[in-house]
């Protein structure tokens, strides 16, 4: 079966980031894996690793209690 990918600026605003933050993130190594260069400016990331991503933040991050 084939991976599905989903550009930076979609990966950014589903993450409620800037292309910007997303961009260092791949420098230090952070964020979600596995993503390709697709031209000089263009980027793109697995769905499964972004989704895999935002699972392990859910995880970390305690509910609020109100």
């Amino acid at each position: 079966m084939l991976e599905r990918f989903i550009q930076a600026r979609e990966v950014a605003r589903t993450l409620g980031i800037k292309t910007g933050t997303l961009a260092k993130w791949r420098q230090k190594g952070k964020g979600p894996k596995g993503w390709v260069r697709l031209g000089r400016t263009s980027v793109a990331y697995p769905v499964s690793e972004v989704e895999r991503f935002l699972a392990e933040l859910e995880r970390r991050t305690p509910e609020r209690v109100n």
